[in-house]
């Protein structure tokens, strides 16, 4: 059956026509929040996103517009835009070209942002004093990412290449979309749960994207979640711009995903290196110490040397001494001067008294002996 049809062009060609021509569209202004704001150099052109609390729309401002703005857009700031409404026909994307912006202040996102990151502190979520040290060398590491993005690619490359020893657990997760809280917090219940092959260390991470992109990594259910968790966990979401509640509940923050990997495992071969290095100075340090100690006992020994032989010398002397004076004092001196001695049996005669008539007695000199028989005890008065 026929059918009549036009081409994608002849569409979008169409549509663009029917905005244009819209004289309501063609110069309205329209209130929201920035979101994804993109200075674009060296043209000069604005991009971002108008969002209210359910709604979002591209908006574009070229540099002859933008070069008049007294103040740089940047997110969350409420705003009202005066532009006109058409469709980009080479995508098909229905957009605002913007040619003024009035600044109304923060937006609503903004300020509830602000509210329950006051709330959160003064639940003392925030404490240095509750963050949990990281393991100086974990064996295994839980990430929380999508399977599918580059955050997981860059972690298993980063730490494959510091130690791969160190095995990782992935537990993939929606890290955008409607159903990304809900996958993430079930990932951290199944970690806290976990009885056996419990990881050492959690990363949550995902890559860069946009604020809207990152901003489920503010919401309240989440930062609960992981503030429960029971091991040391690092946020790494986004880039190093930056920052989301989770990175502040955190144990530690890191800004992007490989980064979050090299701080989560020590270099191997760095370590191997230092470890070398290490071994080397106790190395030097025990041959210093072996040889202070070897010049101590030498030192210790020629000392004692010295004490034996002047102890020995001082002894000798006293013995020559002794000696000396028993020389002096010996029988055999005395006879050589002579003098002699009486001796009855075994025993020497020191009285007259001692000695009877008709005993049999010697008479004892240095050169022999006179052996003699007693005819007569004459005692001293």
């Amino acid at each position: 059956m026929n059918r009549e049809s036009i081409t994608v062009t002849a569409l979008n060609r169409y549509v663009k026509s029917l905005l244009e021509s819209d004289e309501v569209l063609s110069q309205i202004w329209v209130e929201g929040e920035i979101s994804s704001f993109k200075l674009h150099t060296p043209s000069g052109h604005m991009y971002f996103r108008l969002i209210d609390g359910h709604c979002g729309v591209k908006c574009v401002m070229f540099y002859s517009n933008a070069s008049k703005l007294k103040f740089i857009p940047k997110d969350g700031m409420k705003v009202l835009v005066n532009c006109s409404v058409s469709l980009y026909e080479a995508t098909g994307d229905f957009q605002l070209y913007v040619r003024d912006i009035i600044e109304k202040g923060e937006g609503k996102r903004k300020q509830d942002l602000d509210i329950l990151k006051e709330k959160l502190q003064k639940m003392g979520l925030f404490d240095s004093s509750r963050k949990k040290r990281l393991p100086p060398s974990p064996k295994s590491i839980a990430v929380i990412t999508s399977e599918s993005g580059a955050a997981i690619k860059d972690i298993f490359n980063v730490i494959s290449r510091r130690n791969p020893l160190v095995r990782l657990q992935l537990y993939p997760v929606n890290v955008q979309g409607a159903f990304a809280v809900d996958t993430i917090c079930s990932r951290i219940d199944d970690i806290n749960n976990c009885k056996n092959d419990v990881p050492d260390l959690v990363i949550i991470t995902r890559g860069g994207g946009s604020k809207d992109d990152l901003w489920i990594f503010n919401e309240e259910r989440l930062v609960l979640k992981a503030a429960s968790l029971k091991v040391p966990f690092i946020s790494a979401v986004g880039h190093e711009i930056d920052f989301s509640l989770l990175d502040f509940v955190a144990d530690l923050r890191a800004p992007t995903p490989s980064a979050a990997a090299e701080l989560a495992v020590p270099d191997l071969q760095e370590a191997l290196i230092h470890s070398e290095t290490l071994l080397n100075n106790i190395k030097g340090r025990l041959l210093i110490l072996i040889q202070n100690k070897k010049d101590n006992l030498t030192e210790s020994k020629n000392e004692l040397n010295q004490t034996i032989d002047s102890y020995i010398d001082g002894k000798r002397k006293e013995l020559d001494t002794l000696e000396k004076s028993c020389y002096a004092l010996s029988p055999v001196h005395v006879l050589q001067r002579g003098y002699s001695f009486v001796k009855k049996g075994d025993g020497v005669l020191s009285h007259a008294a001692d000695a009877s008539v008709d005993d049999k007695v010697a008479v004892v000199f240095s050169d022999g002996q006179l052996n003699c028989i007693v005819k007569e005890v004459i005692r001293n008065e």
